[in-house]
C-alpha cells in the first residue's frame, strides 16, 4: 500500500482534519521525527458521535480482572467476540484497506491487510502497567483511543522512556485522542497507577508487520 490515502471510506469515521494529505505528510514527518521513539498524538481523531457510540458500547462490555506483578487492570475479550455492532464496525474499519492505507502514510511502515488485535481496557484506582516494550511476533504498531478524560494528577498517563529507562514524555488520557507508537526492541512505555475514583477507559490494540 504505502501511497497518498484516498479519504474514500475514511470520513465516515475520520475527523475531517486528517482527511487532507498536507496534515497526512506533516504527521509523517512528525512520526518519524518524535522522541524517544517514533509516536503520533492525534486530538480529536474520529468525528464525535462515533467515538461517544464507542464508549457507549464499550460500558456494556464485560471486563475481566488481569493480574501479575507487572499489571494490574480490566480488559475485555478481543472485539472481533462482541456483540456490540458499534465496535465490531470499528475494528473492521481498522483492519479495512482503506485505514491500513491510511496508518501506512503515517508511518512509512507496510503492515499486515485484514488483522487487528482490538480489546477494551479499564484502569481504576490502584490499577498500573509496569515498563515493558511491547514486542510479540510481528507486532509494528501499538495504538491507543482514550475514551475518557483524566488530568496529570488522577495517574493513567503512558509514559514513554528513552534507552536508559529515563521517564521521555508523558501522554495524559483524553477522550477520544489517538495514540500509536511503533513497537520495537526500544519501545519501553508503561501505564502509571490510577489515584483516585477516575476510570481510565480505552481502546486499543496493535497492527502487524507485513
Amino acid at each position: 500500500m504505502n501511497k497518498p490515502t484516498s479519504v474514500n471510506g475514511l470520513s465516515k469515521w475520520l475527523n475531517n482534519i486528517y482527511l487532507k494529505h498536507i496534515k497526512i505528510s506533516s504527521l509523517r514527518k512528525k512520526f518519524s521525527g518524535n522522541q524517544p521513539y517514533p509516536y503520533l498524538e492525534l486530538n480529536g481523531f474520529l468525528k464525535d458521535l462515533q467515538a461517544r457510540k464507542l464508549l457507549a458500547a464499550l460500558t456494556k462490555e464485560k471486563f475481566y480482572m488481569k493480574e501479575s506483578d507487572l499489571f494490574q487492570f480490566s480488559q475485555t475479550e478481543d472485539i472481533a467476540a462482541s456483540k456490540e455492532e458499534a465496535l465490531r464496525a470499528f475494528r473492521d474499519f481498522l483492519r479495512s484497506k482503506r485505514f491500513l492505507s491510511f496508518m501506512e502514510s503515517l508511518t512509512g511502515f507496510k503492515l499486515k491487510e485484514d488483522t487487528v488485535d482490538l480489546s477494551g481496557t479499564l484502569y481504576k484506582n490502584t490499577d498500573f502497567l509496569l515498563c515493558h516494550d511491547d514486542q510479540l511476533e510481528g507486532r509494528k504498531i501499538a495504538f491507543l483511543l482514550y475514551l475518557s478524560n483524566l488530568e496529570i494528577e488522577d495517574g493513567g498517563s503512558l509514559r514513554l522512556f528513552d534507552k536508559i529507562f529515563k521517564s521521555f514524555k508523558r501522554i495524559t488520557p483524553r477522550f477520544n485522542k489517538f495514540v500509536l507508537f511503533e513497537v520495537s526492541k526500544i519501545s519501553y512505555h508503561k501505564i502509571e497507577e490510577v489515584v483516585n475514583d477516575k476510570q481510565r477507559i480505552a481502546l486499543g490494540g496493535w497492527f502487524y508487520d507485513k
